[in-house]
């Protein structure tokens, strides 16, 4: 069954006549989003975040303290990423490749 444009939308958008109404009903996100300034704002409090909390996204992203790449050099690594652009020697366990 195939989703319409508008059963996409629906929740996002407001049908209300009232413009203060549509402007803050749904996804103001999605409104707002589109004009320069707002996103800079989003962007400054973003990164005011991460500095404030450094450790807020490795909480929410359940990073991995342990490398899954054994015996490969971090310095050696990205040096070479930076000089190739591409990490050869990084490979994965047979276990993870099944």
């Amino acid at each position: 069954m195939k989703s319409t444009t508008l059963e996409r939308s629906k929740g996002r958008l407001s049908s209300a006549s009232n413009p203060i109404k549509r402007l803050t009903q749904g996804d103001f996100t999605q409104r707002f989003g589109r004009f320069l300034i707002c996103r800079r704002i989003y962007s400054l409090l973003q990164a005011r975040r991460q500095r404030l909390n450094p450790d807020f996204y490795k909480k929410r992203l359940k990073i991995a303290s342990d490398s899954m790449f054994d015996s490969v050099s971090l310095d050696k690594c990205v040096q070479q990423l930076r000089h190739e652009g591409v990490g050869f020697g990084l490979y994965l366990s047979p276990s993870m490749v099944k």
